[in-house]
């Protein structure tokens, strides 16, 4: 027998990478579904560089983060963001982020 473990909650899309226009600035929209209504509590990691919006703090299915970088000197380089929530079954959630200015 095969099959899939789905995660309680999935992230779309799974991984976030950032090129700056010509402005210096990127961001990306990332949707997080549950099987069941959680809150994320907050943003226990982010890299330099990268500013994380949670959204809302209620209980909801679905929830929208927005993720911002500007323009450095170094770019981000295989670094995780990690959102704490309150789902028993996936307290953390981690995304994996790249940033940097476009070629």
């Amino acid at each position: 027998m095969e099959g899939q473990i789905r995660p309680s909650i999935v992230v779309s899309p799974a991984s976030v990478l950032l090129r700056s226009k010509s402005d210096g600035a990127a961001q990306q929209r990332i949707v997080l579904r549950g099987k069941q209504p959680f809150r994320v509590l907050g943003v226990r990691q982010m890299p330099a560089g990268i500013e994380v919006e949670p959204g809302s703090d209620r209980p909801q299915v679905l929830h929208v983060v927005t993720v911002r970088y500007r323009k450095q000197d170094t770019p981000v380089r295989a670094a995780v963001i990690q959102l704490a929530t309150d789902c028993p079954e996936q307290p953390l959630v981690e995304i994996p982020v790249q940033a940097g200015s476009a070629p």
